[in-house]
């Protein structure tokens, strides 16, 4: 049986704190970003700016918002042709795929501009669907539509979740939850840093 010692009391040393962001080991001084204690090449990282100028950033957040606004509809209108009902919790889904398109072509960068580009690509993606429904019930019925009608149709698609009024109700709040998301995804980022602070040394024999 090991002999047990009285005279003096072992104390484990604290662990070294570490970057929240690469949970590196924090040595002589760290930073704090929006709370958390950062190393310095995070911090660096963190305030530096997005890549690519802004015009290229517009550009990317709109085509890869496209790209997410195309397979919302493709999705919006499979379903309805497939099943034949217009299930509305999809518009959800929409709002999701192009907020995160124009997030990841933006660079995160968010603001009003971006979050005003991801609802409206999202609003023209559920109404879309409206207008290939309308072109499908055009061709049903054996209409000529011509050039006067796929443009007159373009406003009507547009209009067509508030032709209802109240009896979609239903519907106008879900496509506003969409378009909620698509809105709340490209926020920007709240950041704030201070620093450096220094990294005190353990004091020896200090249990704490």
């Amino acid at each position: 049986m090991a002999e047990m010692q009285f005279e003096k009391a072992d104390y484990d040393a604290p662990a070294p704190p570490t970057c929240a962001v690469c949970s590196a080991e924090l040595r002589e001084r760290y930073y704090e970003a929006n709370g958390k204690r950062v190393c310095d090449v995070c911090r660096n990282a963190l305030v530096a700016p997005p890549p690519g100028t802004p015009g290229r950033r517009f550009l990317g957040a709109l085509g890869w918002g496209l790209l997410g606004a195309f397979g919302g509809f493709i999705l919006y209108y499979g379903v309805l042709r497939l099943t034949g009902y217009e299930i509305g919790f999809i518009s959800i889904i929409v709002g999701l795929a192009v907020g995160f398109g124009v997030k990841k072509g933006s660079h995160g960068v968010g603001g009003a501009g971006y979050q005003a580009l991801a609802m409206g690509l999202t609003y023209l993606s559920i109404a879309s669907t409206y207008y290939a429904l309308l072109l499908a019930e055009g061709a049903k019925q054996g209409m000529e539509m011509g050039v006067i009608g796929y443009v007159v149709a373009v406003p009507l698609a547009l209009a067509l979740p508030f032709l209802s009024g109240f009896k979609n109700l239903l519907g106008l709040l879900i496509i506003g939850f969409g378009l909620y998301e698509a809105w709340k995804i490209n926020r920007r980022p709240k950041l704030e840093v201070s620093g450096p602070f220094e990294i005190k040394p353990p004091v020896p024999g200090d249990g704490g």
